[in-house]
């Protein structure tokens, strides 16, 4: 963590913004050494009255009012030059962040829900700005404050002094930290079932007609008040320790007050009435970051408990992306590939079951290839495998060019997907506009390719005859039909003119015609090969030039469709 925070307001920011934070400790630092001076001063006021000397009490006056001046101005200086600095690092986290979401595989997306993912985004990069702001203006200035204050009181009124101002920072110190590692523990817990909660609220609110059709809102209501109850029982335990901690950084801070005062006073006639009110405004100057060391302590910890989720995120990009250090072969976008699978195996993980096992078959260049088989049966994970967001665990996945082939386990994955579409099974649409949504497949394309793509999935007079730009799509596409969003996924591949397109059910909400017009549009291309997973055969595999039958996870027949249909006894011909 505190390398990721050094690397983000330091080492990477630009130039004026390391500038900004010197400035900003310059700055602090002059603040507190006015600090430490504004005692000092009063002591003058003070003195100055006491021995009746106008001239010397008017002119400490003017001093001290004009310190305490100064602070109130050096501080906003350093607020001020540290506000854009901090936010560019900031700004520099939560984007890398950001990306490191994108960049992350499916497995990884498999194992976290997305509403997980969102609340420990926002923590962590509301974690990162407090643990910037905190090293830098608590801890930082308290140290400053600590050392001159200790140093000044120890030359003017002795060692013990300055000794005894140290040790009972040391003893608060040692104390606050002991309790808020018992305060911790109870935050870890309650932002675990913050996260859990958060997570279940977006699920079951996802979820939302299914709840609905089966009369299940009581179910779900007595599951999230099971959350809210663990949460009360955390929150009374942190009340708990709050309660311990304040208590007893009062009793140490009054007891070391008090013997350093004792100290400073135990030769009456070695001190001015100045120098005793100097000290003692001094120590409960000193007092003022002391007792915000819980607050600041506290903030710390809880920022590194937000932040360890993100820095897993961003270590486990970091062990990705050291994965794909040998993934260089390049994948000709101009050509369209065939696709071979030899002896491919994939498990999903925490599944003993393949979900191919041994698939080996091969799709030819430049033409439309159909994966038929039952449910589950393998065809979905062959596509996924040659978008590559599933690895194999066994055999090779190939894009076989005339200059020879490329294995997709070693194919970048943004220059593999550079050169293909994809239409899955489920389209996810962002609620923008349908413009928006066919445009984000090619966001270079002109607007007359967008009209085009939109004609060939037959969008072009939907909607009720609204212009694309102006249909919102709404979250999770709620406001138009199943249909209508299957096809925006059909206009946004089309939109990208691939040479290897691949789709997954893409006509399953389409009546005959429009499955019609589009499974046409999607093989139009000459030089383009074409790889769907269907289960409605009669309106696609009479076209296909080629057919590959799956069954628990294997390639068990795969030819024309005329030539698998003379199989009366197998698989294809069951399924026809």
């Amino acid at each position: 963590v505190a390398r990721s925070v050094a690397r983000h307001a330091w080492t990477t920011a630009p130039r004026n913004a390391r500038l900004q934070i010197v400035a900003s400790v310059a700055c602090l630092v002059a603040a507190k050494a006015l600090t430490v001076s504004v005692p000092f001063l009063l002591q003058g006021c003070v003195d100055g009255l006491v021995s009746r000397d106008r001239a010397a009490a008017v002119r400490a006056t003017a001093l001290y009012c004009g310190a305490r001046v100064a602070v109130v101005l050096a501080s906003e200086a350093r607020s001020l030059t540290y506000a854009h600095a901090s936010q560019q690092a900031v700004r520099g986290y939560a984007r890398e962040l950001f990306g490191s979401l994108h960049a992350l595989g499916p497995a990884f997306h498999a194992r976290h829900p997305t509403g997980l993912l969102s609340v420990a985004f926002s923590r962590g990069a509301r974690g990162f700005q407090t643990l910037l702001f905190q090293l830098l203006f608590s801890v930082l200035p308290t140290l400053v404050e600590l050392g001159l204050s200790a140093a000044v009181l120890g030359r003017r009124f002795g060692a013990s002094v300055g000794l005894g101002t140290v040790a009972t920072f040391l003893a608060y110190a040692a104390f606050t930290a002991r309790v808020i590692d018992a305060k911790v523990r109870v935050k870890r817990r309650l932002v675990a079932l913050d996260n859990a909660k958060s997570a279940y609220l977006v699920d079951s609110l996802g979820g939302t007609e299914t709840v609905k059709l089966f009369n299940g809102e009581a179910v779900e209501a007595l599951r999230f008040d099971d959350f809210l109850r663990s949460m009360v029982r955390a929150f009374v335990a942190s009340s708990r320790v709050n309660g311990l901690l304040n208590v007893g950084q009062a009793l140490i801070f009054s007891a070391g007050l008090g013997g350093c005062l004792l100290q400073a006073t135990r030769h009456p006639g070695a001190l001015t009435l100045g120098d005793v009110v100097a000290v003692n405004a001094l120590l409960l100057q000193l007092a003022q970051p002391m007792n915000f060391l819980g607050y600041t302590a506290s903030e710390i910890r809880q920022s590194l408990v937000d932040m360890r989720v993100t820095e897993d995120i961003l270590a486990a990009r970091r062990a990705e992306d050291a994965r794909r250090g040998g993934a260089a072969a390049r994948v000709d976008a101009a050509a369209a590939p065939g696709v071979a699978f030899d002896d491919v195996a994939v498990a999903y993980d925490g599944s003993r079951a393949r979900a191919l096992d041994g698939a080996t078959f091969f799709a030819p260049p430049g033409k439309t290839t159909v994966l038929v088989g039952a449910s589950g049966s393998g065809k979905s994970t062959a596509l996924r495998v040659v978008a590559k967001l599933v690895n194999v665990d066994g055999g090779a996945a190939r894009l076989t060019y005339a200059r020879g082939d490329v294995d997709v386990a070693d194919a970048a994955p943004a220059d593999l997907r550079a050169a293909l579409a994809v239409v899955p099974q489920d389209s996810r649409l962002f609620d923008e506009s349908v413009w928006y949504n066919v445009r984000f497949g090619d966001m270079a394309a002109g607007d007359g390719a967008v009209d085009a793509a939109l004609a060939a999935a037959r969008l072009g007079g939907a909607f009720g005859g609204a212009d694309p730009r102006a249909v919102r799509v709404g979250e999770g596409a709620c406001r138009i039909s199943g249909g209508e969003r299957q096809r925006v996924g059909v206009a946004r591949a089309l939109l990208r003119d691939p040479r290897l397109l691949v789709a997954d059910e893409p006509t399953s909400a389409a009546d005959p015609e429009t499955e019609r017009h589009v499974l046409r549009a999607l093989a139009a291309a000459d030089d383009r090969t074409v790889l769907i997973a269907a289960h409605r055969l009669a309106a696609i595999t009479p076209r296909a030039d080629h057919v590959v039958v799956f069954s628990r996870g294997r390639v068990v027949q795969q030819g024309t469709h005329a030539a698998l249909l003379r199989d009366e006894n197998g698989e294809y011909a069951r399924l026809w």
